[in-house]
């Protein structure tokens, strides 16, 4: 906190140096102060709630419990007929967590403005709006409306260049702090469990944790692949060598990760036909450099997909 606080002070003299306002400066810093306490409040907090999750114009709703002893969190899709559990889940995927958010990056504000909204009313709660605000058309509008007094992400939205919402999810019903929660997080982990097709979703940016980050500037070398460019703001954060023939990229902004799959085509395969396919917020792209298949998917607009690939290059081995 002493450092946030030398922050303000240090800014607020220049302002007045400068014959300028600073409202906007520490506006900012509450902004970042109040994504810095979602993070941490994500994992700390027992919930559990009612959420609905919007895709273009497809509405799903959910039921999330989620335990701080041991990090237990369960996503259950409801039946809209009956309001039930079902294992039907229009939305396939393997795993969802509030509590992916991860700790904002130095590159974030590079290219990133970072303000606050008014107040909303989400859930009977009364949350404050953040806004990450992109600096150039290579990403989407972050929305956040988070409860100040516990750091509660509430609410959730990307929109897009057309001021059009993509995604978005939002809480109908949650109890905080209850030992309800931590009883039904357990119980809703062990019916979860026996379904065969429980959902994921993946709604909150999250970052993959890796220390790894070069300049997007630089030739970023993976194996024989490297970055002659990325967008501004975009760094490597990860690799994965999965096998020989596959390899697993991923570039974020500190906000937004992108994967980038690399596979080696065996001997006589079909050349590849280019493809996209969009999903709300996510795009996916894939294309063929030499001989190999590239895909790459990432919650960004499809623009940015192809930046990412034109700056892709095979670098072979000296």
């Amino acid at each position: 906190m002493s450092n946030s606080v030398n922050r303000v002070s240090l800014l607020a003299t220049l302002g007045l140096c400068l014959g300028v306002s600073t409202a906007p400066l520490l506006a900012a810093d509450s902004a970042l102060e109040l994504l810095e306490l979602m993070q941490s409040s994500a994992r700390q907090l027992n919930y559990q709630g009612k959420l609905v999750y919007q895709q273009d114009n497809n509405l799903s709703t959910f039921r999330v419990t989620h335990s701080s002893q041991g990090g237990e969190e369960s996503v259950v899709y409801l039946d809209p007929k009956t309001g039930r559990d079902s294992k039907d889940s229009p939305v396939e995927t393997k795993s969802f967590s509030l509590s992916t958010y991860n700790k904002l990056q130095p590159q974030t504000q590079k290219a990133y403005s970072f303000d606050l909204g008014a107040k909303e009313w989400v859930a009977n709660i009364e949350c404050q709006v953040v806004v990450a605000r992109p600096k150039d058309a290579m990403r989407y509008l972050h929305r956040y409306c988070i409860d100040p007094q516990t750091g509660m992400l509430l609410k959730y939205s990307l929109i897009d260049r057309s001021k059009e919402v993509v995604e978005q999810l939002m809480f109908t019903e949650i109890k905080l702090d209850t030992d309800e929660a931590e009883a039904e997080s357990s119980a809703a982990a062990t019916s979860a469990a026996k379904m065969t097709d429980s959902m994921v979703l993946a709604a909150v940016p999250s970052a993959s944790a890796s220390t790894e980050t070069t300049p997007a500037e630089t030739n970023i070398k993976t194996n024989n692949w490297g970055f002659t460019k990325l967008p501004l703001g975009f760094e490597k954060i990860a690799e994965i060598q999965q096998s020989t023939t596959h390899t697993q990229i991923i570039v974020s902004d500190g906000m937004t990760s992108v994967s980038i799959f690399v596979d080696a085509k065996g001997q006589g395969e079909d050349l590849v036909t280019p493809s996209r396919y969009t999903s709300g917020a996510m795009n996916i792209l894939t294309s063929e450099v030499g001989d190999y298949m590239i895909t790459l998917m990432g919650e960004v607009p499809e623009s940015t997909l192809e930046i990412i690939l034109k700056g892709l290059k095979y670098l072979p081995k000296s």
